[in-house]
């Protein structure tokens, strides 16, 4: 049996040449910016960690998006009418949203600058189609006179591991020779 174990484990080499070169990801250029920046600028706060906005330019200049953000809020404040449910819920969202400390309200002295380190993040509310519970999507992806949050910052590296190399790692496990043996029975 160990045998036929040496040999079974001798074709999946065969077969799988690739395993031979095992699961390597470079990062580019603009991966190991963020890399760094995050490395360089991470900063523990009350068992959290906080980063700046990871910008592909540390002296970006964004248009003003307030016409947007506006507007925004126009159509949301409409649906909110139309449905009170909905307008409960958003608001015990953002309720919490601020109660955890993920978001803080901007002071009011805030509000208006105009020196290009600006940008409205627009939101809205989705229900899930069978949970029927209501999620707010913060939109960075949003563009506003050609521009937008998500194009003006760094992506960071994928840290994933590959579905290949999850299957070839798994080959390599006595369960998953195991299993072919018995397969063969």
């Amino acid at each position: 049996m160990e045998n036929l174990k040496d040999m079974l484990v001798r074709q999946y080499n065969q077969d799988f040449p690739e395993k031979e070169n095992e699961e390597k990801r470079e990062m580019s250029c603009e991966d190991r910016r963020f890399m760094d920046l995050a490395t360089s600028s991470a900063v523990l706060k009350n068992r959290h960690y906080h980063l700046p906005l990871p910008f592909r330019d540390k002296d970006v200049v964004m248009p003003n998006n307030h016409e947007m953000a506006v507007q925004w809020t126009v159509n949301l404040a409409r649906r909110f009418k139309k449905d009170s449910a909905y307008a409960a819920e958003y608001k015990a969202f953002m309720d919490n949203v601020l109660a955890k400390g993920y978001a803080e309200r901007v002071p009011q002295e805030q509000l208006h600058r105009n020196d290009g380190h600006v940008w409205h993040i627009p939101h809205h509310g989705v229900y899930h189609k069978w949970k029927n519970k209501l999620r707010v999507v913060f939109d960075c992806s949003s563009s506003y006179r050609g521009r937008s949050l998500n194009a003006e910052l760094l992506q960071g590296p994928d840290l994933a591991s590959s579905l290949l190399g999850v299957l070839l790692r798994f080959r390599q496990e006595w369960i998953a020779i195991m299993a072919d043996i018995e397969a063969m029975y």
